[in-house]
Formats: structure tokens, C-alpha cells, sequence
């Protein structure tokens, strides 16, 4: 059974961060069987908005068989949860502290709670994360040690998108939690096109219930997930001067919004108008390939044309101008010859 407790206007709640500063949290009515409190009395910068004066907690007891608002009064160092924010833009945060709570009745200490590390004051770059696409997987990039210090390295992370119906996706992305920024892929293909807000949750144990939970941070910019008929398929090849003997040609960036991953193929090709625009029938024989590419958009990417991919591909390095395409090509690579067997990627799908 859990543990209940009165509280009056005699009795109040002390929170305690580690270096010792405290605030006092006193009920201003009697309420009798609490069995939990919500001690979210500060926003998402440690900022106590009611110090000092009539605020309210969420209390659930059995008196009044549901979660109810108590008003109460908060005393004491008022600035404590906001102690680890940055003052400076690109200083680092120190959201991270342990809190104990104890329970006093009368003026004397009744029980304290084992301590807990919270998050205050994460931040989350102006909500400026990154996505390189918009569906299928997407790769995000959160900011992590490059804004914040004080990780537990063992706690575990969670990512979750939620709209008007509440949480749609919620995925595991410990395996992320090192190093200045969180990168993982979500795959979105279950999704409706559309905006969703986007949190981030590290938490103890792996659970990330409310009683394990170090922080949850929910100051990101929405999220845009696309439809099936909006997907991209974009290369920036642009000219370029190699030295002779070259086996390599560099594509600028690419782009693949779809569920497959894609590389990128250079074709010979002939201008046989003279007009400067390349046609379908002048795009001939394939004569390098990159390296497979996750969907999403890709940049700087090498395409290797030492080696021969098909039948009549006889360009082992450049020796002289030619004119050549760069295109898009989905990929399989599942029979193990080591050759990217690949099929062109349309304008329509």
C-alpha cells in the first residue's frame, strides 16, 4: 500500500538540492490520505513564477479520491532550480542536481525521501533541432553535451512525437545518449503526414515513469512528417576540375526522401543537340557508383569510377573532358557480389 500522509498550514515540505539551498513549500488549507504530490512548482528554466506567493500544487490523496489543486506558499532560495541555466548564449547549462524532500510537521523533520537526480533547465538549443528529411526515416540531431554538462552517462533516453490525440511514437535511443549531440534515425512510415511536437525524456532504470523520470524536455520545434506524394529527389552535381588520372568525381549533395536506401550513379553522356540540356536518349553507359547511402540527404559524397559497374563500363580514371550525369539509383546489395545493383530513381516515384 502507498505510504499516506496530512498535511496543514503547520506542516510544510522542504526541498534540497546538494549544496544545500533550500525552498520550503507550505499548504495554505489542511488536506488529509496525500499519497503523491507533483512538485513541479518551477517552469522549464528553474523559474519559481509564484515565489513567495499563493501557487498551487497538483495533490492526489483519498480524501478527495482524484488529483486536486492546493494552494500553497513558497519561501526560501526561490533561485535554486534555476542555478545550473547559462546566463551567456553558447554557455552550457548544468540542468542536472540531486534533490531530497523531507516532511516537516510542527517545525520538526518527520521523513525525507532518498535522493533523486532531476533536470532543470535543459537546453535545447532555441528548440533548433535538426531532421534530415521528412519521412520514412529521418535522422535527428538534439543537442546533448554541446549545450548541457553533467550527463549520467548510464541513464537511459527516450524520443517521442505527440500530436492532438497525445503520444503516436515513442522509441528508445539510449544507444545516442554520448557525445555533443543526440543522432539517431526514427522510422516515421507508420506516421500521418502532418506536425508533431517532439520530447526527449532521460530517465533511470530504463523506465521512463514519473518516479524514474531525470527530465523531460519538451522546448523543440515541431516536427514535419510528409506524405508518400511529397517525396524528394534532388543531386547538386556540379562542374568540376580533376587531375588527370582521377578515379574519383565528387557529388555535392543528395537527396532521397524514400523508404529505400539510394547511392549515387555517373553516366556518360552526349549532348547530341549542342543545346546545353541533357536529354533521356543521351544518357548512355554507367561508368561509377558512391557508396550506398542511407535515405535522407547526403553531402560531399565520392563516386568511385575505377571499377567497373556493367557490362561495357571500360572508365577506369579520367584522361580527358567528358561530359557525365549524376543520378539517383535505389539499391540492393543483397546477393554479396560487392556490386551496387541499382534502379533509377524517376521524377514520379
Amino acid at each position: 500500500m502507498q505510504p499516506r500522509f496530512n498535511l496543514t498550514p503547520d506542516d510544510s515540505l522542504q526541498i534540497q538540492n546538494s549544496t544545500g539551498g533550500t525552498v520550503t513549500v507550505a499548504p495554505n488549507r489542511s488536506i488529509s490520505n496525500v499519497t503523491e504530490i507533483d512538485l513541479g512548482v518551477y517552469n522549464a528554466e528553474g523559474v519559481i513564477e509564484s515565489a513567495s506567493a499563493s501557487s498551487q500544487l497538483s495533490v492526489s490523496s483519498t480524501e478527495s479520491g482524484s488529483e486536486t489543486d492546493l494552494n500553497v506558499t513558497i519561501t526560501g532560495d526561490t533561485e535554486m532550480f534555476a542555478a545550473g541555466v547559462s546566463e551567456t548564449d553558447g554557455g552550457q547549462s548544468s540542468p542536472f542536481d540531486s534533490y531530497t524532500v523531507t516532511l516537516i510537521a510542527d517545525g520538526t523533520p518527520v521523513n525525507s525521501t532518498d535522493e533523486r537526480l532531476v533536470g532543470i533547465g535543459y537546453d535545447a538549443g532555441n528548440g533548433l533541432q535538426q531532421q534530415n528529411s521528412t519521412r520514412e526515416k529521418i535522422r535527428f540531431t538534439l543537442p546533448r553535451a554541446s549545450l548541457n554538462q553533467g550527463f549520467n552517462e548510464s541513464s537511459n533516453a527516450s524520443f517521442s512525437l505527440q500530436n492532438g490525440t497525445g503520444t503516436v511514437l515513442t522509441r528508445d535511443i539510449t544507444d545516442a545518449n554520448r557525445g555533443d549531440e543526440f543522432n539517431f534515425t526514427i522510422n516515421t512510415s507508420e506516421l500521418d503526414s502532418g506536425e508533431y511536437s517532439p520530447s526527449l525524456t532521460l530517465s533511470l532504470d530504463g523506465n521512463p515513469g514519473f518516479n524514474e523520470r531525470i527530465i523531460s524536455v519538451f522546448e523543440f520545434r515541431d516536427v514535419t512528417i510528409g506524405s508518400d506524394q511529397e517525396g524528394t529527389a534532388t543531386v547538386t552535381f556540379n562542374d568540376q576540375t580533376v587531375q588527370n588520372g582521377s578515379i574519383s568525381v565528387n557529388v555535392a549533395s543528395a537527396t532521397f526522401n524514400g523508404s529505400e536506401s539510394f547511392n549515387i550513379v555517373v553516366h556518360e553522356v552526349t549532348d547530341t543537340g549542342a543545346d546545353g540540356t541533357i536529354q533521356p536518349g543521351e544518357i548512355g553507359q554507367k561508368i561509377g557508383e558512391s557508396a550506398e547511402v542511407e535515405s535522407g540527404t547526403s553531402t560531399d559524397i565520392s563516386v568511385n569510377i575505377s571499377k567497373s559497374v556493367a557490362e561495357n563500363d571500360s572508365v577506369s580514371q579520367l584522361t580527358e573532358t567528358k561530359t557525365v550525369v549524376a543520378m539517383l539509383h535505389t539499391t540492393n546489395t543483397s546477393d554479396g557480389d560487392g556490386i551496387v545493383h541499382t534502379a533509377a530513381i524517376t521524377r514520379d516515384g
